[in-house]
């Protein structure tokens, strides 16, 4: 915002814990530091497979107390080899500890679900608090279109059928409950602060996708969430003090992140991997975006940016979107990837046009 901000609007801003201080855009050349993790108590929902999964293990090999929560049996397998993988490494060195991570089954469309998985994660950790929550959990788009073709135009009114809102609700009610939550719980002071870790922040970090950020043409469920996901991290990036720190002491700050993927390498795009080769349409990989979620619960000079996770592998090419006011809302920085042909937005668009070769989107 251009000019001096009126100090009386400032003051205002600040007794309702929002900061008017500009953030200043990732820098991609420092490196990561996950010793910072060691000790913080995380949760990451969808954390069974994909980006999920590839979070729960960075951060339970990084020395967190990590919950995964997800509706997938598949939770559990990943926490017993992780722990199988920690054994191991304690046999080789006697510095290294067992990981410590647990799976817990959870419906993100339940608040009493979330409301005990939350509470479980915050028992988990030895100073009983909770520092870092990683939205993942998603599900995959549908095109309407399947549902006019289905739906004949004289339909009786017992006919006419609403088109699914599963989507929806996982990707954008799921998260909004999440966030409820997170902003509730980070609240809760250390049982044992000789143990907990030293951080000044409390970390949330949204999983959105680039479909919040342009059109998915008839995708209208998966649009609709990720734009709405990117909505209410705009609600929060700035609410620096939305926990009362400044005003009430030992209160912590609170921080948010966007991670907006391209389209990641997942078993569930795998059907559409022929098609990705034969127009030359490259995805993102996995580590890309577990690496651009590391970045920012490491790093606590990193808040109210979002991230978009490009094809390029292990962070290489992803890039701060710059999405506020003063930028666009993030259309300058994406429309130069786009240019630069790092981002295949036209060759996308064909696909789109041809559903046979269309992936199955997916955030984890």
């Amino acid at each position: 915002m251009a000019g001096s901000v009126d100090p009386r609007i400032e003051a205002l801003c600040y007794a309702n814990g929002i900061s008017w201080q500009k953030t200043e855009p990732v820098d991609f050349g420092k490196a990561i530091n996950t010793s910072t993790l060691k000790g913080q108590s995380a949760i990451v929902t969808g954390g069974a497979s994909g980006i999920g999964a590839g979070v729960v293990a960075a951060l339970a090999e990084a020395g967190a107390y990590v919950t995964s929560a997800d509706l997938s049996g598949d939770g559990q397998k990943l926490v017993d080899e992780l722990k199988a993988r920690g054994l191991q490494h304690k046999g080789q060195s006697s510095s290294l500890t067992n990981y410590s991570a647990q799976f817990i089954k959870t419906d993100v469309l339940s608040w009493s679900s979330l409301v005990s998985m939350f509470r479980a994660a915050i028992d988990f950790a030895p100073h009983h608090s909770l520092d870092i929550v990683v939205t993942s959990a998603g599900l995959r788009s549908n095109s309407i279109v399947p549902w006019l073709k289905n739906t004949p135009i004289d339909a009786s009114d017992s006919e006419l059928k609403p088109f699914s809102g599963n989507v929806l609700e996982v990707n954008l009610l799921g998260t909004w409950y999440c966030t409820q939550l997170a902003l509730h719980f980070f609240r809760s002071p250390a049982a044992d602060t000789a143990e907990a870790p030293k951080v000044q922040s409390k970390q949330l970090v949204f999983l959105a996708s680039a479909a919040g950020y342009g059109d998915q043409h008839s995708q209208c469920d998966y649009n609709t969430s990720k734009f709405g996901v990117r909505g209410l991290w705009h609600s929060l990036r700035k609410c620096t003090g939305i926990l009362g720190h400044g005003t009430i002491a030992g209160a912590p700050m609170f921080q948010t992140n966007l991670i907006a993927p391209w389209f990641v390498r997942t078993n569930m795009v795998a059907s559409s991997e022929p098609a990705f080769k034969q127009y030359g349409l490259r995805p993102a990989e996995i580590p890309d975006a577990v690496d651009a979620i590391l970045r920012c619960v490491t790093d606590e000079s990193i808040y109210a940016r979002s991230i978009m996770v490009a094809p390029g592998g292990k962070e290489g090419n992803n890039f701060d979107v710059y999405d506020d006011m003063e930028h666009g809302a993030g259309v300058q920085e994406i429309l130069k990837r786009v240019k630069s042909g790092l981002l295949q937005w036209d060759l996308l668009e064909t696909l789109q046009g041809k559903p046979e070769h269309m992936p199955k989107w997916t955030d984890s």
